[in-house]
Parts: C-alpha cells; sequence; structure tokens
C-alpha cells in the first residue's frame, strides 16, 4: 500500500513525524492507495519549502547523551541497551526545567535564517512526551516546567507562517504494555496521543502535519501491522492536510 509520500531529496533526511509503525506493505485496494496519495496541490508548498529545521530536545539533555538510545534496560523489540541506568533516565524529568525556553524567539530566529518548516521531537523511544496528553503521566506538564512545550512551538510556528512537522515514536519503552501480550492497551494509549496532537487546536491552525512512517521499529508487530492503514485514515480525518515522508 502506498501511503501520502514525500519525496524530496534534499530534505529527506529531515522529515518527520515518526509514528515509527510499519512495514505496512500488506497490500491494499486501488481506492485505499488513491485515498492515501497526497494531491499535487497538497504536495506543492513541500516542494517549495526546501529548508526545515528538525528540533530534537528533552529531558535527556540533562546528560548529554543521545534521546532514547542511551537509556539503560530492556530495548523490547531491539537489541542492545544504554549507557544511563532505566532509574535515573527515567527521572530525568523530575529536574527537566527549561525556564530559558522561548517558542517565540526560537521560531522568529529560524524564519530569519531561511527556515520554511520546524520538525519537533514530541515523543522518542523512551516514552516522555513533550506535550500535555491525558494518556501517560510521563510528560511534561509533570515535570517542574510545567509547560506544553509542544503547542508553544505550534503557536508560535503559525504565528511566524511556518508549517509543522511532528515526530512521534511508537516504540515506549516507558510503557509496560509496548511489545508484550497485553499490547492493546498500549496501542489504545499510543492511538490517544496521536488523536491529541492531530487535533489540538495549535496544529490544526497551521492545516498540515508532516509526518513520517517508519518501518523498523515494528517489523515483526503483526498486530500494529494490520491496524496501520486504518491509522493513518484516522489521521487524515483528524488532520486532512497531512502529508508524510517516504521512510517505509
Amino acid at each position: 500500500m502506498q501511503f501520502r509520500t514525500v519525496m524530496s531529496p534534499a530534505v529527506a533526511a529531515a522529515i518527520v513525524l515518526t509514528l515509527a509503525v510499519s512495514a505496512w506493505g500488506q497490500g491494499g485496494s486501488a481506492s485505499d492507495d488513491a485515498a492515501l496519495k497526497a494531491s499535487q496541490q497538497d504536495m506543492t508548498w513541500f516542494h517549495d519549502a526546501k529548508f526545515g529545521l528538525f528540533i530534537c530536545w528533552g529531558p535527556v539533555t540533562l546528560t548529554g547523551k543521545e534521546i532514547g538510545w542511551s537509556r539503560g534496560g530492556e530495548r523490547r523489540a531491539f537489541s542492545g541497551t544504554g549507557t544511563t541506568p532505566v532509574e535515573e533516565y527515567d527521572s530525568l524529568y523530575k529536574r527537566f526545567n527549561p525556564t530559558k525556553f522561548d517558542a517565540k524567539q526560537w521560531m522568529s530566529l529560524a524564519k530569519s535564517a531561511g527556515v520554511r518548516y520546524i520538525i519537533f521531537l514530541t515523543k522518542h523511544h523512551d516514552g516522555f512526551c513533550m506535550f500535555d496528553t491525558k494518556q501517560s503521566d510521563y510528560n511534561i506538564m509533570n515535570s517542574p516546567f510545567r509547560r506544553d512545550i509542544t503547542g508553544e512551538i505550534a503557536k508560535a510556528c503559525h504565528k511566524e507562517g511556518l508549517k509543522l512537522g511532528i515526530y512521534f515514536s511508537a516504540p515506549d519503552w516507558h510503557d509496560a504494555d509496548f511489545y508484550t501480550k497485553t499490547q492493546d492497551r498500549f496501542l489504545d494509549r499510543f492511538r490517544g496521543e496521536l488523536r491529541e496532537l492531530c487535533t489540538k487546536c495549535p496544529f490544526r491552525r497551521n492545516r498540515t502535519v508532516v509526518s513520517e512512517l517508519s518501518e523498523h521499529s515494528f517489523r515483526s508487530n503483526r498486530t500494529l501491522c494490520r491496524s496501520g492503514a486504518t491509522l493513518v485514515f484516522y489521521m487524515l480525518s483528524w488532520s486532512p492536510k497531512m502529508v508524510k515522508s517516504a521512510r517505509i
């Protein structure tokens, strides 16, 4: 099955909302393919944009190590482990208080540099949500900062006329139900978080969510594979102008 696809060599490495959901190549009807393809009109802005900024940030910056991958413990669906003990890594948010953060200043500076769209990491494999969510307590609103950083980025992007892409990773090593026999419970929260991101007012103002559906994270996860096409249709109903990169 072919999804709404962005093909632009100049920015292919930078794009965008990782739903790290799966190699969904299970086949699909011609009508499904047509419905999931972006129109030329939807794609025009992206082909013209050329220059985007990817912001990858979170509590892990307190350690100076790589986000997600530096977390120790089990990596369900993956191999290897990180160097920061789980207990330490998962508690970093309790000290994360970026009081000098100013979304308006960041986006103004980006625009002055010629940036046309922003990609912001809302959640990585460590499971920490940089947005206000009702699906998990492990989010920015329970840090000392207590502000919806993603929401502020979205509003600032809208003010500056910048398109917004959200990088959202499906693997969640903090969630006890991820990649287990009880994964349906994880999937409910996963879909809930996506719905929140796609429907909150600041995002809808931007009209376009640039998204990436990546294959690597759920290569062997048949449950999510089967639900993938349905999930994309849901996302399109929440954000009709959504497009994605070709990383599947």
